[in-house]
């Protein structure tokens, strides 16, 4: 399908750059005659996936192209795919229908346009570029030579490239080589070899920044979910949560979901701008910090002396060194298993509290949620040990929460490490910096702006705390990242 549950991703492709197709098979959703769903995607090459499509079965990618991208307005915008999708009417259909440019890569399945692009003068290309780089335990060098043709006998067909990459693998010293070929409509003036090398490279983002996250964070080809749509429908979310977090300012996807586990039912409705629900007379209006509580500790049987012991019996009776060795193994597998248990509900909680509110709220089109503020972070360190977290109510600064290590009394009253908060924007929100490890808060909130607030006293030297923005309105809380900061 089109649409509906995918709508959730709303990234709109327009102005960008590249924008990359390719496809993947949640292989946990295969089950007895019935073969894994495939999976077909767009991502831009800033790393925020545009839509999605379940290829149906016994057909391939070829047969959605058109209908994953036929939505979208494309022009100007290159799109990149695999060799798979080197189609002439795939060719047309971007470059007529929709106005955007094409860079394929072709492989022998085109057996005679292959053949032409082998057989170009390569050996006399003066248009190359050469880039080097290292990571994942390899050196790789690419070059790439880039020629005008014409005649091709493809659609539009400008440009051919041909890259080669050496690799050397740095802990064997083992060398390998590839040869690609890639076509594209994009003229000499338009892409010269530079550009062409970097949109080319474009085509790898959707692998690394979607289909591996997707599969180690999420653990997307375990899942067993099979039933009609829900192979895509979680996919999906999972997409839309990857979407959602990048927007929020986490590069490390793992990291991100992590963040949002420690407080499953607050931080996933500040990342998606979510109003908290109104409190009660009884509340208090006091910003109170999450503060992580004290896990009640395991009651431990009372001792007992060596002779009333008691002794396994499974058949024959048991050494006590053999039952301290049993009892040892049973320990370690149950240890274990409740470990590997909380990674699991902490990446699932993350997922499932951020995503299934963000889904009830899209569908079902609730109005006051989707007019509440967004608000964005940005973060800024000083050589001296300061620290500031500047917010933004949709794009303006509105206030900043900081750190001042040591500052001699120059900011605020007293002297010694100061936590302050600053609120300058009149929009009827107050701004927080809390400061956890001294659990020190100052606040704005009852104030009109412009007010700021600070709270000083001593640290012992080094102490490492951790420095967060609150956004505050009665119920209303948005949190930035926690920030390490030093006295």
């Amino acid at each position: 399908m089109s649409g509906g549950l995918a709508d959730l991703l709303g990234c709109d492709p327009s102005g960008a750059d590249t924008l990359a197709v390719d496809g993947k098979s949640a292989r946990g959703s295969r089950h007895d005659d019935t073969p894994a769903a495939h999976l077909l995607a767009a991502m831009t090459g800033d790393g925020l996936t545009v839509t999605q499509l379940r290829v149906p079965d016994k057909t391939n990618e070829i047969t959605c192209f058109a209908s994953l991208l036929a939505p979208f307005d494309l022009t100007g915008v290159t799109v990149t795919a695999d060799a798979l999708h080197a189609q002439r009417g795939h060719a047309r259909f971007l470059v007529e229908d929709k106005k955007a440019h094409y860079a394929l890569c072709v492989k022998k399945n085109q057996a005679g346009l292959y053949e032409r692009l082998h057989t170009l003068p390569w050996t006399e290309v003066t248009a190359k570029f050469y880039n080097r780089s290292e990571g994942h335990g390899r050196k790789e060098t690419r070059v790439v030579q880039v020629l005008t043709v014409d005649g091709l006998d493809f659609p539009r067909a400008a440009q051919a490239a041909r890259v080669v990459r050496h690799r050397t693998c740095l802990k064997t010293g083992r060398c390998s080589r590839e040869t690609v070929y890639v076509i594209t409509d994009l003229t000499s003036q338009e892409a010269f070899p530079q550009r062409l090398a970097k949109i080319i490279r474009s085509q790898w983002v959707i692998e690394n920044r979607l289909h591996f996250v997707r599969d180690t964070a999420f653990l997307e080809d375990a899942s067993k979910v099979r039933t009609q749509h829900g192979p895509e429908n979680m996919a999906t979310l999972r997409s839309f949560a990857i979407n959602r977090l990048r927007a929020a300012g986490h590069h490390n996807i793992a990291a991100g979901l992590r963040e949002m586990s420690y407080e499953p039912f607050t931080r996933p409705l500040a990342l998606l701008g979510l109003r908290w629900p109104a409190r009660t007379h009884e509340q208090s209006d006091t910003l109170k910090p999450p503060c992580p509580q004290p896990q009640p500790q395991p009651q431990l049987p009372p001792a007992v002396r060596p002779s009333e012991q008691p002794v396994w019996r499974l058949g024959t009776s048991l050494t006590r060194s053999e039952q301290g060795r049993r009892l040892c193994l049973s320990h370690r597998a149950s240890r274990r298993g409740t470990l590997e248990m909380a990674r699991t509900k902490a990446r699932l909680g993350a997922l499932a509290g951020t995503l299934a509110l963000a889904a009830g709220m899209t569908l079902t089109n609730a109005g006051p949620a989707s007019a509440a503020p967004t608000f964005t972070f940005s973060y800024q360190s000083f050589s001296n040990g300061d620290y500031t977290i500047n917010v933004y109510n949709n794009g303006v600064l509105a206030g900043s929460a900081d750190w001042y290590a040591d500052p001699h009394g120059v900011y605020g009253p007293g002297t010694g490490d100061t936590v302050g908060a600053w609120d300058g924007l009149a929009d009827g929100y107050g701004i927080a910096a809390h400061l956890a490890g001294d659990y020190r808060i100052a606040t704005t909130a009852g104030h009109a702006s412009p007010y700021t607030d600070y709270v000083s006293g001593d640290i012992p030297e080094d102490t490492p705390l951790i420095l967060r923005a609150y956004v505050v309105k009665g119920g209303d809380v948005a949190y930035s990242l926690g920030k390490t900061v030093y006295s």
